[in-house]
This record gives structure tokens, C-alpha cells and sequence, in this order.
């Protein structure tokens, strides 16, 4: 049985904090696939229509897949979890937290409005938060990253205001949620609020060390916990067919 990852990349321009990851779940024989949204700069977007068009992929697909989101990734594979929870075989949410408002977008978009300074300024202070790092040239590089983002990809929230998402609830759906113990966006408190909804099964793990972009830094820390979640979630369709032959088998006239 193989396990099918699919990664929400709704912020195209930061899939490379992700590609590492990606490499690392490849190669433990998971059949890793990219799921892309691309906002055209005219048009108007909700989380609404996403989910919209997510459904239909995976419907297309004919197979439930393991959906791993980072940040509003992580907040659009939990809402689809509570929409459509018989579509997919488990959620991995990254640098999220239970409070959909706590992105890394929001507080961009809070300290621009608290402080007066230049909003590259702003941006490289970001960078070093979320990253952890000092390099001059690696944390340029990052903010012009978040730059791109902001002005071109889809976001939850903006100077003016914010869009009102669906509120966390339980599903039914296996669940591993992993942050950064470093994480200022989603802080260590992010374990408690997360508590109410863990199942039976469900994992928080928490990084040593790890900001916003652990997938990065702590890769095979994050690698190793998603492949052990994977290996516990069988497929729905899977047990489905396991299901229907051990019926079978207990029909059969030589049983008894």
C-alpha cells in the first residue's frame, strides 16, 4: 500500500521552505504530488471557492490522499477535513494552530498598522522571526519572498481587514499537527488550544528549536514524524476492499 501525500501550496512563492521535505518523503517511497493555486491579480477569492476547487481535484483523483498544509495551508486541509472527511485519508498541518487567525500574514499586517517603519524594514524583521536566521543574504533573499507573497498570492487577512474563516472544529479525520517550539506566530501555548480537538491516534509533536519554516530547518525531524503518521493511517479505499473480502470469506459454505 502506498500512501499518497498531497501538499497545499497556496503560497507558491514560499514552496521552497517545503522542497526539502518533500525530497525526504519521496524518498521514504510516499507518493509525494503538489496541489497549486494560482490568484490572478483582478480576482476577487475566498477560502470558499478554494475548498471549492480542492474538492474537485481530489475528486478527479479518485483517491484519498494525506493532505499536509503549512500555515493557511495547514488551516485549508483542516477545514476541508471537517467538509469532506471521507475524501482524504488524514491531515498534516505545519505551523498552525487552532486559532485560524495566527498566520504569518496577520502579524505582517498588525505591525504595519502598530509601526511607522518602511515596510522593507518591517519585512526583514519578519524574516529574522520566522526563520531564526542572521545572514544577511539569506534573510534579503527571505523577505523578498514575502514580499512576492503578500502582493501577489492568496491571503486571510490584509491592512484593511480580514476574511472571516471557519472556526476549528473536531473531525473524524487521523490528524498530526507539528510546530515549532520557537515559533512566534504559533506559539507554545498552540499545544493546549490544540488539545479539545486531538483523537485517539492524533499527534502533536513540537520542534526543538523550530520556527515558522521548521519544515526547513528541522527537516528530518518533520520527515520522520509524517512518515510514522502515514504509516499508521491506512487507505480508506483499502479497508474498504479488506471489508468486502473478509465478508466474503465469512459467507463461504466451507466456514463453520
Amino acid at each position: 500500500m502506498t500512501n499518497n501525500i498531497l501538499f497545499l501550496e497556496l503560497n507558491q512563492s514560499l514552496a521552497c521552505f517545503s522542497n526539502k521535505l518533500a525530497k525526504q518523503l519521496a524518498r521514504k517511497q510516499l507518493n509525494v504530488k503538489r496541489w497549486c493555486f494560482h490568484l490572478d491579480p483582478d480576482e476577487v477569492c475566498t477560502l470558499e471557492t478554494i475548498l471549492g476547487f480542492l474538492e474537485t481535484s481530489i475528486r478527479e483523483a479518485r483517491s484519498a490522499p494525506i493532505l499536509i498544509g503549512h500555515g493557511i495551508g495547514g488551516i485549508l486541509a483542516n477545514t476541508f477535513a471537517q467538509r469532506h472527511p471521507s475524501l482524504i485519508q488524514g491531515i498534516v498541518l505545519l505551523s498552525t494552530d487552532s486559532i485560524t487567525e495566527y498566520t504569518w500574514q496577520a502579524q505582517y499586517h498588525e505591525i504595519r498598522k502598530m509601526l511607522p517603519n518602511a515596510r522593507e524594514d518591517v519585512l526583514i524583521h519578519l524574516s529574522q522571526l520566522l526563520t531564526g536566521q542572521q545572514c544577511p543574504g539569506f534573510i534579503k533573499a527571505t523577505s523578498g519572498l514575502l514580499k512576492k507573497s503578500l502582493d501577489e498570492e492568496y491571503s486571510l487577512s490584509s491592512l484593511m481587514t480580514s476574511e472571516l474563516t471557519t472556526k476549528c472544529q473536531p473531525h473524524n479525520v487521523p490528524m498530526l499537527v507539528i510546530n515549532g517550539d520557537d515559533d512566534f506566530i504559533v506559539d507554545r501555548n498552540s499545544e493546549k488550544r490544540w488539545q479539545p480537538f486531538l483523537k485517539r491516534g492524533d499527534r502533536y509533536v513540537s520542534i526543538t528549536k523550530g520556527r515558522h519554516f521548521m519544515q526547513h530547518t528541522h527537516c528530518q525531524e518533520v520527515s520522520w514524524a509524517i512518515h510514522s503518521f502515514a504509516e499508521m493511517t491506512p487507505d480508506p479505499a483499502w479497508l474498504e476492499t479488506g471489508i468486502q473480502q473478509m465478508k466474503q470469506l465469512w459467507k463461504s459454505p466451507y466456514n463453520g
